[in-house]
């Protein structure tokens, strides 16, 4: 894990809602968690990995979390950029093809 400013980790469960969940095993709060060291993510992860996800669309049978997905945070300025570049990429291709 690099220079970051944060983490975001998600859990990898096919369901809306996740941020908002919690997991059943252990009560812990949210399919998504955002932390600021690496060292909060290796705490979040037995917290998540091989529990059952409960959302307001799974109902309180939840589904398995089995992996997750762990990104560093973006700053603004680099959200922004990106944003930007997105944007400008699919305007370029939509008056091609549209």
């Amino acid at each position: 894990m690099g220079n970051a400013t944060g983490y975001a980790v998600k859990a990898q469960v096919h369901t809306g809602g996740r941020g908002l969940g919690y997991f059943k095993e252990n009560n812990f709060k949210g399919g998504v968690q955002i932390v600021n060291t690496p060292d909060q993510v290796r705490q979040v992860i037995p917290n998540m990995v091989g529990k059952t996800l409960v959302t307001k669309q799974t109902g309180e049978k939840g589904l398995p979390c089995k992996t997750l997905f762990i990104v560093e945070k973006l700053g603004k300025y680099k959200f922004l950029k990106l944003k930007t570049l997105l944007f400008e990429y699919f305007q370029f291709y939509s008056k091609l093809f549209f």
